[in-house]
């Protein structure tokens, strides 16, 4: 594989935002108590989902109420306001700066996220690691969507950009774009299934992409 440009999802890749996401889920529907535990285990099942995606189903499937464009839009905006100021103060993943300030200088770096992009780009620029990457994307475009533009536009092809990622949601749009993929899992049990690979540091991560 020669590797021309890299993708990464962003939380749980980059920076360790992954539960802070998982409490603003449990904040948000804390008045669900029935159905609270329920809630979290689909957010935690469906990482890389647009949170506005996770509202709907969570409505139609779990709740069984109808869900409208405001009060979707009031969910949102609550999200944001309990995740923004805390994902921008959270750790780095271990590695993940070092590695950015690295392969930076040498390809192309892009970030393909189920976070909105008018705030995930806020985040980026907020943590200074905007000038890392080449593009920084979120929803509401879905990544095979998204990756499909950034192929077309940078003329790669589909096996010399990898995608990095921490969840299922990620391994499918690798496969649907036929991108090489990597489960990263640094501390969490591994739910990958095993035909995938799994790099658990960055360090790992370099050797399987770049040391032959």
């Amino acid at each position: 594989m020669t590797v021309k440009a890299i993708l990464f999802d962003f939380d749980g890749v980059i920076v360790d935002s992954v539960n802070v996401k998982t409490e603003a889920f449990r904040e948000l529907f804390s008045n669900e108590k029935e159905h609270l535990q329920t809630i979290i285990n689909f957010h935690l099942a469906n990482g890389g989902m647009s949170r506005f995606v996770k509202f709907e189903i969570i409505y139609r499937e779990i709740l069984k109420k109808p869900l409208t464009q405001e009060l979707s839009q009031e969910l949102g905006e609550k999200f944001s306001k309990l995740v923004m100021q805390k994902v921008i103060e959270c750790d780095y993943m271990p590695g993940a700066l070092e590695f950015l300030q690295t392969y930076s200088k040498q390809l192309p770096l892009f970030i393909a996220s189920g976070t909105p992009q008018d705030e995930l780009r806020i985040i980026t620029e907020k943590r200074g690691l905007t000038h890392y990457f080449k593009e920084i994307h979120g929803t509401p475009r879905s990544k095979p969507e998204i990756i499909r533009d950034i192929l077309k536009r940078y003329n790669l092809a589909s096996e010399e950009m990898p995608f990095i990622g921490d969840a299922m949601n990620d391994y499918a749009a690798a496969l649907e774009t036929n991108l090489p993929f990597y489960g990263y899992a640094l501390t969490r049990v591994n739910d990958f299934p095993a035909h995938i690979k799994v790099v658990h540091s960055f360090q790992e991560l370099e050797s399987a992409l770049f040391i032959k």
